[in-house]
């Protein structure tokens, strides 16, 4: 008992100068490594792609073992669906469904009637979208969906760049 006060003592009393621990601002962590440290943590790889010829975002999600989601056309009663936000803007305009290779499967609703759309594979999804402008743009938005079965409402923020008619979809740092 006396060495746990004693310690309790110690660690309340210790120089943040001396301290073993430097605190970080993660604002000031480059991109690449905050990127290593969310990968780490998630059950899921995201990267993003852009096919400037058949107008397309494309975003691919490969899964951990036993880790899914819900595919981005379910029905729209369900919230955390694959989805891409952006704000409504001058220079871009994300039109159609979602397309997903390999297709999701059509399994039982574990949370309600019916069937569902569920993704258990390493999936490539794609989004078409109408560019609007020739103009350099960046538009802020963020990817979203709930990744199974942490049962976490992920939100990525993102960037849908274009410079010199090149369109890019970026992860942003925080």
């Amino acid at each position: 008992m006396m060495s746990l006060l004693a310690s309790i003592v110690f660690l309340n009393t210790t120089d943040s100068k001396t301290s073993a621990y430097t605190q970080v601002n993660p604002k000031q962590i480059p991109c690449q490594g905050l990127e290593a440290i969310v990968k780490s943590q998630d059950p899921y790889q995201i990267t993003f792609d852009v096919d400037n010829k058949t107008n397309e975002l494309l975003l691919k999600i490969d899964l951990e073992e036993g880790s899914y989601y819900l595919g981005p056309n379910s029905a729209e009663t369900f919230k955390g669906l694959l989805k891409v936000d952006i704000p409504t803007n001058e220079h871009i305009e994300l039109v159609g469904k979602f397309s997903s290779k390999p297709k999701p499967t059509l399994e039982e609703n574990q949370w309600g009637e019916g069937k569902i759309n569920v993704i258990h594979k390493n999936t490539m999804h794609s989004l078409g979208y109408k560019l609007k402008s020739k103009d350099d743009f960046n538009i802020k938005g963020t990817v979203q969906f709930v990744i199974e079965p942490k049962c976490t409402m992920e939100i990525i923020p993102v960037t849908i760049s274009n410079k010199s008619g090149k369109l890019r979809l970026l992860r942003n740092c925080l």
